[in-house]
């Protein structure tokens, strides 16, 4: 193994053995963040325009810290956000918030749903058909801090609690597009041809264009949906310097899924260098 992986490595073991034993303070934040930051990009972060050095920047500056931007990551509190900035009618609809786990005990889910923390990320289970859910996997998600495990301190506050939605697109795919939004304006989108299926994804332009022509789909939208997400994009990150809108499309209906402050954590590894000019171009050139 080179020198270089085998430095990585050690790095990434080194930051998932202290996470959970360095004191939870911004001092020790940012040491992790550096460690993460380097196991995934082999490289210390820098002064130059890039999607991970800003985010670099972001996830270690007082910015992060900002308490709207610890109550949109709430996916209970964000809907309310959505309403007052855009409309009620972009939010997917909730079936109930568990707020402890007697009341999930207590709690007959739907036959089909989606079921989230809305304290955490990657917390997710999808119900189809009735099967069956595995309630002390769900009981566990109130004593997770994912701040703890990402030291992302948006999340760090955050109460645990659980969301239930209906499962919009269940047996058909379900397109997302992730809009990277630079002081409230859209620059670039990441689509997710089937968001919990078929893993087929590619970096677009404005005109949902592929960045990587090689792969490039033929533009999934029309341009009137494309404009109504847009404006979405454009309200919902107006109070942000930047921030990923992540908008959901089922039927010729869009729906905000998420506002993420910190796309992968800083530590976004790119396939393609050619690519990742490009998106860093449209991103801030």
């Amino acid at each position: 193994m080179p020198q270089r992986s085998i430095l990585r490595a050690t790095t990434k073991n080194a930051f998932n053995g202290l996470k959970y034993v360095l004191p939870q303070t911004r001092s020790f934040d940012t040491v992790l963040a550096y460690l993460y930051f380097y196991a995934y990009q082999g490289r210390l972060p820098g002064q130059s325009e890039t999607l991970n050095n800003h985010l670099f920047r972001l996830k270690t500056t007082d910015e992060i810290k900002d308490p709207l931007r610890t109550f949109i990551s709430d996916k209970e509190f964000v809907k309310l956000f959505v309403k007052a900035l855009v409309s009620d009618e972009y939010n997917i609809p909730t079936e109930a918030v568990l707020r402890s786990p007697e009341e999930l005990d207590a709690y007959a889910f739907p036959h089909s749903c989606v079921i989230k923390a809305t304290h955490s990320s990657r917390r997710i289970v999808l119900r189809e058909a009735g099967e069956a859910i595995d309630l002390s996997t769900l009981r566990s998600w109130f004593r997770h801090n994912y701040y703890r495990s990402s030291r992302e301190y948006n999340y760090k506050h955050l109460r645990p609690k659980i969301i239930v939605e209906p499962y919009i697109g269940s047996g058909e795919p379900l397109e997302e597009f992730k809009i990277f939004c630079r002081d409230g304006q859209p620059k670039a989108v990441r689509y997710f041809h089937d968001r919990y299926g078929e893993d087929r994804r590619f970096w677009l332009d404005l005109d949902l264009c592929a960045v990587d022509r090689d792969n490039a789909p033929e533009p999934p939208i029309a341009r009137d949906r494309l404009d109504d997400m847009l404006h979405v994009a454009r309200s919902l990150s107006a109070r942000f310097s930047f921030i990923r809108v992540d908008i959901l499309r089922h039927r010729d209906r869009i729906y905000l899924n998420e506002l993420t402050n910190l796309h992968n954590n800083a530590g976004y590894v790119f396939d393609n260098p050619g690519v990742e000019d490009t998106v860093n171009a449209m991103l801030f050139g």
